[in-house]
């Protein structure tokens, strides 16, 4: 039987953390697996909590929050140098497994000798879809599809920087893409040994995008696995620590795109980001009119935040 390593980054997350650990040891009875917990000083108790409830997991426990690269980093040097497990697992903290999904996608990797990567489909709280699932290397191509919709028509043809889940939900079909999510991320231990660690110069985001970048330019494929889905509590943590929008995402999508694709095609983006942020802003203000529930209010306020960074640079 192969071994998975299981790698956790946590910061202030102990109720998210402890529930994670326990939904990947219920959902993974069929499996060899070993946990690590990546703590970036927590304060919250969270290293006692998996000592005193989980005293088998390997911790990692930092003295400052060094970011979600470099913690990852610090776990994926160990597992590369014991060279035990078949399979790295990336699991955001808060993330719970339903329906052997770990086990769903270890056998599909099994299966499927040609593929590097794989990664399910993300479900919120609200039972919809989370945007930033899979996708295509940011570029202006990629950036017009998704920001002015071409890819909600055309999902096929157009492939746009964010898939919309919704459109494969019902297809039990892989998709290759060009990135897949670092939420819940399972690649082979050989894809990293090629293509090298996750590039710390991404404090948080991006870094699963220039991974897969990397797999790509060496010819791997990245499958995201629509039939096969985990819950994520997107953005819970960041906006119980901060008490704010997270616009920090497009501080690294833009920042990947300065390094990758140059100022000018840079500029172009960030111009498509600002329209279709604009145009949802619209939309979402009609949908709110229409049915004036807590979702619609939420996107509102959230697309406004994206809006106003993308335009000004300020959060």
């Amino acid at each position: 039987m192969k071994e998975i390593s299981v790698v956790i980054v946590t910061w202030n997350a102990k109720h998210y953390l402890e529930q994670c650990i326990r939904s990947v040891y219920k959902e993974t009875k069929n499996l060899m697996l070993k946990i690590t917990v990546v703590d970036n000083a927590s304060k919250d108790g969270s290293m006692e909590m998996v000592q005193q409830n989980f005293p088998e997991v390997m911790l990692i426990r930092n003295e400052k929050n060094l970011g979600f690269s470099k913690a990852n980093n610090m776990a994926i040097r160990k597992i590369l140098k014991e060279r035990k497990s078949d399979y790295i697992l990336f699991l955001n903290v808060d993330t719970v497994i339903k329906n052997r999904a770990i086990e769903r996608m270890e056998f599909y990797l099994e299966s499927h000798s040609s593929v590097g990567a794989v990664a399910p489909a993300l479900i919120l709280p609200n039972r919809k879809f989370q945007t930033g699932s899979a996708g295509y290397l940011p570029s202006v191509v990629t950036g017009l599809n998704y920001f002015l919709f071409f890819s909600r028509f055309f999902p096929r043809m157009a492939k746009p920087l964010f898939i919309d889940q919704s459109v494969f939900s019902k297809k039990n079909k892989p998709l290759n893409v060009d990135w897949l999510s670092g939420a819940c991320l399972m690649i082979r231990r050989e894809v990293i040994e090629k293509i090298g660690l996750m590039d710390e110069s991404y404090y948080f985001y991006a870094e699963d995008i220039d991974l897969g970048k990397r797999m790509k330019q060496k010819g791997m494929q990245l499958h995201y696995l629509p039939w096969i889905s985990i819950l994520h509590y997107h953005g819970a943590i960041y906006e119980k620590e901060f008490k704010e929008i997270n616009t920090r995402w497009l501080i690294q999508l833009y920042q990947y795109l300065k390094k990758e694709k140059g100022l000018v095609e840079y500029a172009f983006f960030r111009f498509l980001s600002i329209a279709g942020f604009l145009l949802r802003l619209f939309l979402y203000a009609i949908f709110w009119f229409v049915k004036r529930d807590d979702f619609n209010e939420r996107k509102i306020r959230e697309i406004y935040a994206f809006f106003l960074f993308s335009l000004t640079g300020r959060m």
